[in-house]
């Protein structure tokens, strides 16, 4: 069955960077996730964290990688039932990711974030 309204990415130059390769920036994000296997669980989500941040991904959907996330830590066993609320964590949390920090503070300040979500408020 069609969508009643489909996205016509071809025709939607001022919404969309013509130029942009998602599928590239999400390969590469892929392929950086795939690196975290033999890492345990949070560690592998706060790299996938990272380089979510690293690499410009969607242009509309920036906010899809904590979801991501959060599947990759069910995916591995951290939850079972659930999705990690990885937003409402990055929200509560002190810290606020930014490139401009070395890798050592962000992965804290991300470990940061999953204790700040599993902490009751």
């Amino acid at each position: 069955m069609p969508k009643a309204f489909p996205v016509l990415r071809e025709n939607s130059g001022l919404i969309y960077d013509e130029d942009w390769d998602e599928e590239a920036r999400l390969s590469e994000w892929r392929h950086a996730v795939e690196e975290t296997r033999a890492l345990p669980p949070v560690m592998a989500a706060a790299f996938a964290f990272d380089a979510w941040e690293a690499i410009d991904r969607l242009q509309h959907r920036a906010r899809l990688g904590p979801l991501l996330i959060a599947a990759l830590l069910q995916a591995r066993g951290k939850t079972r039932h659930h999705l990690a609320a990885i937003h409402a964590g990055l929200r509560r949390a002190k810290y606020r990711h930014s490139r401009q920090h070395d890798a050592a503070s962000r992965l804290i300040g991300f470990t940061q974030a999953i204790e700040a979500m599993a902490t009751p408020i």
